[in-house]
């Protein structure tokens, strides 16, 4: 990838079934989460794949408020964390690293050019909480990243990511340098919204036929072949490159 040197590249991950699954634990720190806020049991949240920390609080408050007020959001955005905390030991249990996810982040940390952070649902801390718990967060730029707590909406994430990767490179990362991973549509959107790639991760093949409709630029049977990720990746950036070069 020695041509990806200039102008640098944003990779950004998704971090819950793309990288990680600890969607046990995770959901009975929302749970634990509620009750402590409202005293009410969470209760199924269906149709909630890849929404943002903030949307997914904001609907489950609106169950009780119709208007639930930010600052109040904003407490039981804290009190998640703070069940992830202290649920931390369990992560590693109970969860697992995606195959081939800590093999995917060091070969593309070898690829000159290439910065790789996070474009995450979940909030800054849990992110680090749960990257650390399975020892991913070594080639990852947390700084650089955008989580769930700061946007109901995921595509508002993009724009603060690229803006910090601006700042940290000292140069812009065009949308012909940004790719953005993971498994689920709204993931994709990100990609639609911004004009910039878009992977999808599928589990499954109904996840590979989804992903695709809904616009992915390429999909990929999970992260174990470390060869298909640098390939689609880089191919990715050399094809828009040569489309847009002066994006």
């Amino acid at each position: 990838m020695d041509s990806l040197l200039q102008p640098p590249a944003l990779l950004l991950w998704d971090i819950d079934h793309t990288l990680v699954d600890c969607s046990r634990v995770t959901g009975r720190a929302y749970d634990r989460a509620f009750r402590r806020i409202t005293g009410q049991p969470l209760g199924p949240a269906p149709g909630i794949a890849g929404a943002t920390a903030r949307h997914i609080a904001a609907r489950a408050l609106g169950r009780n408020e119709p208007r639930p007020s930010d600052a109040l959001v904003q407490r039981l955005l804290d009190a998640v964390d703070d069940e992830m905390d202290r649920l931390g030991e369990s992560l590693a249990a109970e969860g697992h690293r995606m195959p081939g996810a800590a093999r995917a982040l060091t070969a593309l940390a070898g690829s000159p050019g290439i910065r790789q952070t996070v474009l995450t649902g979940n909030t800054r801390r849990s992110a680090a909480t749960k990257l650390r718990a399975f020892g991913l967060d070594q080639h990852l730029d947390l700084a650089i990243g955008a989580y769930g707590d700061e946007a109901e909406d995921r595509t508002a994430l993009l724009p603060l990511a690229r803006e910090r990767a601006r700042r940290s490179l000292g140069t812009d990362c065009p949308p012909a340098r940004i790719v953005v991973v993971g498994d689920t549509p709204r993931d994709i959107a990100v990609g639609r919204t911004h004009g910039v790639r878009a992977v999808g991760v599928a589990r499954h093949a109904a996840d590979a036929s989804e992903l695709m409709a809904v616009g992915a630029d390429a999909v990929l049977h999970g992260l174990a072949d470390t060869e298909a990720v640098l390939l689609t990746v880089g191919g990715l950036l050399r094809q828009r490159s040569a489309e847009r070069p002066d994006t």
